[in-house]
């Protein structure tokens, strides 16, 4: 095949071709060329030659050669080229080297295939489950050159000619025998089942395809004919895991032995009308605490009456006094949970604050992690209207604690002091300025102090 840069080196010279020249291009993969080369072709199939017409030129071809050639050899020839003209003019060449008269037999013996009459006889063998007459038979024909791989080939013609002469009997032209070969395989064929013979075309098949990855050939012909004569089935990686599912599935119970019972006793019932009233009771308290804009509504075609409420198990008859299911059953109220107790997880109101001296805020400070307490050293803290007022310079704190981090730091101060306090931060530079240092060294202290950074100053 031509690359896609002499493909295009060509098109130049096929648009504008000599007056004296035409191309003929022949590939066997059409598909390959570009359509820029094809569109400016035209295109001709070539399909496989019938065995007819194949016979029919080389009876020609050797009647120009003075080579006797009958007609069973020239139906032979065209089979074994399997609709190629060139490969037919082949072999007819080879068998002309041997002699001037070609018969079937000659064929066979320069072609290196089985006989007809071999082939019947692995088929008869096969169908009587012989499988030491299959593996005899085998080695003389291996022991006579013949080819593994062109025995199972002509094998597998045979089955196919079987298979069709099952299913199609009355149809005579979709077979490869020839028409004295025809009361024997029909006599074949009674010998087999279908599933047979499609079982014994897929083993076949299956050596065909293995011949070539193996060196013992011979080996692996003779594993084939003892499963074709053994009625071994064929099994795909699936089917042991298929088989175990199965057996598994067989072993399981139905879950109701019995199909699920309606209530049909006043008792059942009852209980059933209690039940669905209680539900939808519960429903309806469960969409409005949900604040559910539009109410959903329930779909009486589900059941509209209670025969249609199935049941798995019966259910046993109500005790006399059933407070559960009793007609005053209490639905909670707005009152009735007013007065009930609250759980243990509500959130209690923080009580009234006392007033936080400078040791306790010290000393809580000094309870918190390294990183909070860098950032609430140098702080101070007072209660002032039910909170705790802490004063910072601290820009990290002033400027982070905002939004939810506030509630951590709460929960972090709370536990620090040991009761839950609720906070407020202020700047310190809203307080009152005191007297500032301009020193170089005093404005380093200040600017340390509002980060949060502490100095030791020594004489």
């Amino acid at each position: 095949m031509l690359s896609p840069a002499a493909f295009n080196a060509l098109l130049k010279t096929l648009e504008e071709p000599p007056a004296h020249v035409k191309f003929i291009l022949a590939t066997t993969e059409a598909h390959k060329v570009l359509a820029t080369i094809s569109s400016r072709c035209q295109r001709f199939e070539f399909r496989r030659v019938d065995i007819a017409d194949s016979a029919k030129r080389l009876l020609w071809v050797a009647q120009q050669e003075n080579v006797n050639l009958t007609q069973d050899a020239a139906e032979l020839i065209s089979r074994l080229s399997d609709g190629g003209m060139r490969d037919a003019l082949s072999i007819l060449d080879r068998c002309a080297s041997a002699g001037e008269d070609i018969t079937s037999q000659v064929v066979r013996d320069c072609a290196g295939v089985a006989d007809t009459k071999h082939l019947f006889m692995f088929s008869e063998m096969i169908a009587k489950r012989d499988t030491a007459g299959c593996i005899r038979l085998l080695g003389e024909l291996y022991k006579g050159a013949r080819d593994i791989s062109l025995i199972i080939d002509e094998l597998s013609t045979h089955f196919r000619d079987i298979m069709l002469c099952k299913t199609a009997p009355e149809d005579k032209e979709l077979l490869t025998a020839l028409p004295d070969e025809l009361p024997e395989l029909e006599r074949i064929t009674n010998m087999y089942s279908l599933s047979e013979i499609l079982q014994c075309l897929t083993l076949l098949q299956q050596c065909a395809d293995g011949l070539g990855k193996v060196k013992q050939r011979k080996t692996l012909a003779e594993m084939c004919f003892v499963k074709m004569c053994n009625g071994e089935s064929i099994e795909t990686e699936r089917a042991p895991v298929k088989r175990a599912e199965q057996a598994v599935y067989a072993e399981q119970k139905p879950v109701f032995a019995e199909p699920p019972k309606a209530p049909s006793t006043p008792a059942e019932k009852a209980i059933a009308d209690k039940t669905r009233a209680l539900f939808e009771e519960t429903e309806k308290h469960a969409r409005q605490a949900a604040g559910a804009a539009k109410p959903v509504k329930s779909d009486k075609s589900a059941a509209k009456t209670v025969e249609d409420i199935p049941f798995e198990v019966p259910l046993p008859e109500p005790p006399e006094e059933d407070s559960f299911l009793s007609d005053n059953y209490p639905i909670k109220t707005e009152d009735s949970a007013a007065s009930e107790p609250k759980a243990v997880n509500e959130v209690k109101e923080p009580k009234e604050l006392k007033e936080v001296t400078a040791e306790q805020w010290k000393a809580a400070v000094s309870r918190m992690d390294v990183l909070t307490a860098s950032m609430f050293a140098g702080s101070t803290a007072r209660v002032k209207d039910g909170l705790l007022e802490i004063t910072t310079a601290n820009l990290m704190l002033l400027e982070n604690v905002k939004g939810d981090e506030v509630t951590r730091v709460e929960g972090i101060v709370s536990n620090a002091l040991g009761f839950d306090v609720r906070i407020s931060i202020k700047s310190a530079n809203n307080a009152p300025a005191e007297e500032k240092d301009e020193t170089p060294l005093g404005r380093l202290l200040s600017r340390a102090s509002q980060r949060g950074v502490d100095i030791i100053k020594k004489e």
